[in-house]
């Protein structure tokens, strides 16, 4: 197992556990990651959410690597961790290394960046050849504050859509006996958004398996002697999906979601991850946008971004053209991870791509 220690949001530290619910995308970033890195022990996995005990700090100063397994994080203000600044990375000469980090997504988050966040990105790249983004907004906004860098911010894509099927088969799958439908219960607007999807769905699917897949259970969050509209809305998604013939999944935990969607022949949907996992497998999968994050990928790969009254113009899309794209993005992904390799000589292997233990959603952090 490598030396290397990962922050990825996925697992919730329990100090937040009453505030948020686990995102099983972010589960799917870090088993991609580790397709490239190999697992980082246990004990080694922290969370950006939170800032680091005097031990973390300890065993970040052990580290060969400190991976960056997040998603849309990156704006104004990103620090990797709260109260990180330049000056902690340099004295402690943390080799801090993003991998697949992505615009926040909201186009107020990201308008012109805080000395204190270009300061600590100058600091990063002290430490690493490359660092590694996901699409091509996500590389303009860091080369226009940080020109003297630019040329090191590569745009890798999203490691979750770098799987064997979509990048050595030939042909997407044809099938749609089993569809499922990823909502995001969240955005303006998000209610009539989603069961537009659902509706479109049922009607142009009305003979196929259907379900609707949760990829955050915010009703763990629910209080049940204080419902919240919010509440009454995510439980009225789910009837609205019942009574038109879905089935509900919420998965346990990443790998459990990950096995799922390799039993499903078409994806549609507003969780990006999902899209590009389903992708991964040569599997065809059509998503909507409600921010920036999305359509960032999409400029990246090629794939349309539709809306329920157009499905029947982009069903029929070819989808070799993402194919192409990725494996071009794949190119610049392999740059990324052999440089890191060759500095790092030879500390970090190659993972086999297995899933050894399964990656829960309530893995608790030191």
């Amino acid at each position: 197992m490598s030396k290397h220690s990962v922050l990825t949001p996925y697992p919730i530290p329990p100090a937040l556990a009453s505030q948020k619910v686990p995102n099983i995308g972010d589960g799917f970033i870090l088993r991609a990651i580790e397709r490239f890195f190999g697992q980082a022990a246990p004990d080694r996995i922290f969370s950006p959410r939170i800032a680091p005990s005097t031990i973390d700090e300890g065993v970040f100063r052990e580290s060969d690597l400190i991976l960056l397994a997040g998603a849309n994080q990156l704006n104004d203000n990103y620090t990797v961790w709260p109260g990180l600044n330049s000056e902690t990375i340099r004295s402690h000469k943390y080799r801090i290394l993003p991998v697949g980090i992505g615009l926040h997504g909201e186009a107020h988050a990201a308008k012109s960046m805080s000395v204190a966040t270009s300061d600590i990105l100058r600091a990063i790249h002290e430490f690493v050849d490359y660092s590694s983004w996901r699409c091509p907004l996500t590389v303009a906004y860091l080369e226009a504050a940080l020109p003297a860098l630019k040329g090191r911010f590569l745009m890798t894509g999203c490691p979750v859509m770098f799987d064997e099927p979509l990048l050595t088969e030939r042909r997407f799958h044809t099938g749609a006996d089993h569809i499922a439908v990823t909502i995001t219960e969240r955005g303006e607007g998000w209610f009539d958004r989603e069961r537009s999807i659902l509706q479109a769905i049922h009607r142009k699917y009305p003979n196929a398996k259907r379900t609707l897949v949760l990829h955050q259970d915010f009703a763990l969050l629910a209080d049940p002697d204080k419902r919240r509209y919010q509440d009454k809305l995510r439980q009225d998604i789910r009837n609205d999906a019942a009574a038109l013939g879905f089935l509900l999944y919420v998965p346990t935990n990443a790998d459990d979601a990950i096995g799922f969607y390799r039993s499903v022949d078409m994806h549609f949907g507003s969780r990006v991850h999902a899209h590009l996992l389903m992708l991964s497998q040569n599997r065809k999968s059509f998503v909507t946008a409600f921010d920036d994050r999305t359509k960032g990928l999409a400029l990246a790969f090629g794939f349309p971004i539709f809306k329920p009254e157009q499905l029947d113009d982009v069903i029929t899309m070819d989808f070799e053209i993402i194919r192409r794209r990725a494996l071009v993005a794949y190119e610049a992904m392999d740059l990324f991870v052999r440089s890191v390799k060759k500095r790092t000589s030879g500390l970090i292997t190659q993972a086999s791509g297995a899933i050894n233990e399964p990656l829960r959603a309530d893995v608790k952090l030191p």
